[in-house]
């Protein structure tokens, strides 16, 4: 919608993992869709 236009949205964190690799950020949404899609197969 228009009003989401107008949200300030902080930057993202580009800095590298501890690993080297870039951060993975993983959004609740898909987090939880995902699970659900796991329970199904088993």
């Amino acid at each position: 919608t228009l009003d989401r236009l107008e949200e300030i949205i902080p930057p993202r964190d580009w800095s590298t993992s501890h690993h080297g690799g870039p951060r993975k950020v993983v959004r609740p949404e898909v987090a939880s869709v995902s699970a659900q899609e796991e329970e199904k197969a088993q």
